[in-house]
C-alpha cells in the first residue's frame, strides 16, 4: 500500500504551509490553502482513505467542481503543524457529482472540518479554471507582511500597488503580469462574503486587503513531469 504523506501533493502542502509559516505570513490559525486535484493523482491511494467518508453540503452549488477533488487546509489548524501531523492538518475532499457538496475521504482527523473560507476558495477556483482552461490549481490566502505594511503607506488602490511593487522588483511583472488588485473593507469567509473578493480572481493574480493577500497561482504546484 502506498502512503498518501508521501505523495507529491502532501509534500507540496507541507512545504508551501511551512515556507509560509516560515516567513511570518500565517500566524496562529491565520492563512489557509487548497489544491485542485485529478482523480488520477489520488487514485494509487485509495486504501488510504476512510471507510466512511463523511459529507458536508456546500450552501451554494458550483457544480462546475462537481466530481473534482481537493488537497485543503483545515479550519483552526496551524500552518506550522502541518509538517508534524498531515492527516490532523490537512484533508483530501471530493465535489459530489451534483457539486452541491463534498466528501472527505483522507485526513481531517478527529471530526475537523476544511476550512471556514472553503466557499471562497472554490469561488475563485471556478474563476480560475474558465480565466485559464484549468492550468491554475492553487488558491493561497496567507497574510504577506510585506504587503500589509504597503497598506499604510500607500494608497489602498489597485493601480497605485501594482505600479509601486513593479518598480521595487521589477521581476514581480513575471510572476504577476495581470496585477494585484485591492478589495476594501472586504472579511473573507463563508459563501456570501466570498463573492466579492473572487470576482477579481478572473483578471488578477493576487488579491491584497488590509490583512489578507490570496494567489491563484503559484508555480510551486506545477505538476512533476511524468
Amino acid at each position: 500500500m502506498q502512503n498518501i504523506t508521501q505523495s507529491w501533493f502532501v509534500q507540496g502542502m507541507i512545504k508551501a504551509t511551512t515556507d509560509a509559516w516560515l516567513k511570518g505570513w500565517d500566524e496562529r490559525n491565520g492563512g489557509n490553502l487548497t489544491l485542485r486535484l485529478d482523480d488520477a493523482d489520488i487514485a494509487p491511494y485509495h486504501d488510504n482513505f476512510h471507510q466512511q467518508p463523511r459529507y458536508i453540503p456546500l450552501s451554494q452549488p458550483m457544480p462546475l467542481l462537481a466530481n473534482t477533488p481537493f488537497i485543503v487546509t483545515g479550519s483552526g489548524k496551524f500552518f506550522r503543524n502541518v509538517q508534524l501531523d498531515p492527516a490532523a492538518n490537512l484533508g483530501i475532499v471530493k465535489v459530489d457529482s451534483d457539486g452541491a457538496g463534498y466528501h472527505i475521504l483522507w485526513g481531517l482527523t478527529n471530526e475537523a472540518v476544511p476550512t471556514s473560507e472553503l466557499p471562497a476558495h472554490f469561488l475563485s477556483h471556478c474563476e480560475r479554471i474558465k480565466a485559464t482552461n484549468g492550468k491554475d490549481r492553487v488558491i493561497m490566502h496567507c497574510h504577506a507582511t510585506n504587503l500589509i505594511a504597503l497598506t499604510y503607506v500607500l494608497e489602498n488602490d489597485t493601480a497605485v500597488f501594482t505600479r509601486n511593487c513593479g518598480k521595487a522588483a521589477p521581476s514581480v511583472w513575471w510572476y504577476s503580469r495581470m496585477a494585484l488588485a485591492f478589495c476594501r473593507g472586504w472579511c473573507p469567509a463563508r459563501t456570501k462574503s466570498a463573492r466579492r473578493p473572487h470576482k477579481r480572481c478572473k483578471n488578477i493574480r493576487w488579491c491584497c486587503g488590509p490583512s489578507t493577500a490570496s494567489s491563484a497561482a503559484d508555480r510551486r504546484w506545477m505538476k512533476p513531469s511524468v
